[in-house]
């Protein structure tokens, strides 16, 4: 399987998002421009995979972007890049 990156975009889910993982997702965020320079595409962290949906997070994710589902993010033909 491959990205389409044809859009400029590659959709990124993430496993866990306690230290590694919210430290990936910041430096996703804080990196963006950089990213998208170097690269000409823009890294998009579109789901990411918790065991507790309430447990405080060092980053802030828009509604809908958490689930406790990993196999369907793994799944996820909508994903194209699984960390």
């Amino acid at each position: 399987m491959s990205a389409d990156v044809s859009n400029g975009t590659i959709r990124v889910g993430v496993l866990g998002c306690g230290t590694v993982g919210g430290s990936l997702i910041q430096l996703i965020a804080d990196e963006a421009p950089t990213i998208a320079a170097r690269t000409g595409v823009r890294l998009d962290v579109t789901k990411v995979a918790v065991r507790n949906l309430t447990a405080e997070r060092s980053v802030s994710l828009p509604e809908g972007v958490m689930t406790r589902d990993a196999k369907a993010l793994v799944n996820d033909p909508d994903i194209d890049v699984v960390v």
